[in-house]
């Protein structure tokens, strides 16, 4: 289900897109509860026994994907992915990186992969109060992670995601609410200098640049700049016919920068040259993209 933002009495549309059916509604397990955009552009969402991961694009051509089942990582132990004890529920968010973060109920962190479906288990998180259960997750605009409880209301708390520390908000007099799911438009590391460990599935690139998703299927594509020096540089999109239909100047500052490009609207699908000049006006990326 979802809100229809169109219209001012925020209608309610359920779409039974039988792609979306993850099997018997009456079982828990197959209960999509965690959803999330991810840099490259795609929402994900996984059911809570983490059998059904799902891919799905918004706007006008809205597609959805069921990848199959997520993998528990070499490492996990007996701390599964799939587990109802330790493992179920929860909240989901992206990093900069195409990476998908998964904070269970029982406050256990997983990094998925969502090329491989690799799903590793990272740690668990300290400093809550005990019997606090993670329902809602989210990414503040200081890279720290909010995650909010659904049966107790007496204080949110930040969570360091590299060291998986908690840290109670100040209270306040102002009543807080408990929260099954938080929406979220930050992404981890998006503004740190992070040594980059995945390559998303659909991808373009060389040594020193990476473009995501090809083809572009949500009006926007992510340039990430694994080993550019820093300085100034112009990135332009040329379509068929040779004309210009994008320029952006763009101010590299650290290894792995992410930009995310969103295309003009009167951008039509087709193949288009993406090329990247430095300051000296050195071609440092040039090659094709396709829009649909």
């Amino acid at each position: 289900m979802y809100f229809d933002l169109s219209t001012s009495d925020l209608n309610v549309v359920v779409d039974d897109n039988p792609l979306f059916n993850t099997g018997d509604k009456a079982d828990e397990a197959n209960v999509v509860t965690r959803m999330a955009f991810a840099s490259d552009g795609y929402g994900y969402a996984t059911s809570n026994d983490g059998k059904s991961f799902l891919r799905f694009t918004t706007g006008q051509k809205a597609t959805v994907t069921n990848l199959g089942e997520l993998v528990d990582g070499a490492k996990n132990g007996t701390i599964s992915i799939h587990s109802q004890c330790s493992s179920w529920g929860g909240d989901m968010v992206g990093d900069a990186y195409g990476n998908l973060y998964v904070i269970t109920y029982r406050n256990y962190v997983f990094k998925i992969n969502p090329g491989t479906r690799v799903a590793d288990y990272v740690g668990k998180i300290e400093g809550l109060r005990a019997n606090f259960t993670t329902n809602g997750m989210a990414v503040g605009n200081n890279g720290e992670v909010i995650v909010t409880s659904a049966i107790m209301t007496d204080n949110y708390y930040k969570v360091d995601i590299s060291s998986l520390k908690a840290t109670a908000f100040k209270k306040t007099e102002d009543k807080l609410f408990n929260c099954s799911d938080l929406a979220n438009s930050n992404l981890l590391f998006q503004n740190k200098n992070t040594s980059v460990g995945f390559a998303p599935v659909e991808v373009l690139g060389n040594e020193d640049v990476t473009i995501y998703p090809n083809p572009v299927v949500s009006r926007n594509f992510t340039v990430r700049f694994d080993k550019v020096p820093a300085g100034r540089y112009s990135l332009a999109l040329v379509d068929a016919s040779g004309r210009n239909v994008l320029s952006k100047t763009i101010n590299i500052n650290v290894v792995g920068q992410v930009e995310r490009i969103v295309l003009p609207k009167a951008t039509g699908a087709g193949m288009f040259m993406i090329k990247l000049n430095g300051d000296s006006k050195q071609t440092v990326f040039l090659n094709k993209i396709a829009v649909q």
